[in-house]
């Protein structure tokens, strides 16, 4: 039976890339999920597009449908 505590550095695997993880890593506390920093920093530009995507949306859609009647 596997003892109860934090996994070995080697098995914590990145959840971008699904790589090893080794000394440098992102964890999240809630989700206990392990990330690669680079991994992280090439991942910004497309999430904060999507964002931006998310927000035009907001804004867009009641305006349309007030315009619509």
């Amino acid at each position: 039976m596997p003892p109860d505590g934090p996994p070995d550095s080697a098995e914590v695997r990145c959840a971008i890339c699904d790589r090893p993880v080794a000394d440098a890593r992102l964890t999240d506390a809630q989700s206990g999920r392990a990330f690669h920093p680079g991994c992280v920093v090439g991942r910004l530009p497309e999430d904060a597009f999507i964002r931006m995507l998310g927000v035009l949306a907001l804004i867009a859609v009641p305006a349309v449908l007030v315009w619509a009647g």
